[in-house]
């Protein structure tokens, strides 16, 4: 009974091993890919300007504006809400960096310090990101704060994505400004 139980434990222990090993060859991969297709533009004028400019006008939002913001989203799916974020030269850039990627980047989206959506390239579930790890985990890690989420299922793509989220910099004093989201697809990896 004892050398079962130790083969038992044995094989889980490899499996364990190995299913590590697997997430962190994604989790190479994914960064791999950020640093590559995103990293690159994150301190260009459009997504600066864009942050600086929506961090200044929501400074002063509490929490229920930016909760009533985020239901009237929600009611709407995005209705003029979404129409302005894409309407902004920095989702129209962002945009145009995603179709440089050859369908490897399928969504992204900027987030301001109050964690409302400011610049993206798909509709969102919801415009506060706030309340999500996607935000969270990355702001309490500062300049360097990261994210890579669980892979899941897109049933409009028919793929797996990954999603990863990193912390925005202002390029001139370094104090982080914000996040971004990326979907990457996992089979194009």
């Amino acid at each position: 009974m004892t050398i079962r139980l130790f083969f038992l434990v044995a094989t889980l222990a490899v499996g364990a091993a190995f299913a590590s090993a697997q997430a962190s060859d994604f989790d190479a991969g994914v960064r791999a890919a950020f640093d590559t297709y995103v990293k690159p533009w994150l301190h260009h004028a459009e997504i600066q300007d864009a942050l600086r400019t929506q961090n200044a006008a929501h400074a002063a939002l509490t929490a229920d504006e930016i909760s009533a913001r985020d239901q009237r989203w929600r009611a709407e799916g995005g209705g003029a809400q979404f129409d302005e974020i894409m309407a902004k030269s920095c989702s129209s850039f962002m945009l145009d960096q995603q179709e440089r990627t050859g369908g490897l980047i399928v969504e992204l989206f900027v987030v301001d310090l109050k964690g409302l959506n400011a610049c993206q390239t798909v509709i969102t579930s919801d415009v506060l990101q706030g309340d999500e790890p996607k935000f969270q985990v990355p702001m309490s890690g500062g300049a360097t704060g990261e994210i890579i989420e669980e892979m899941e299922w897109d049933d409009e793509i028919g793929s797996f994505l990954q999603k990863i989220s990193r912390t925005i910099t202002d390029k001139e004093t370094g104090e982080v400004i914000g996040t971004i989201t990326v979907g990457l697809v996992i089979d194009l990896l």
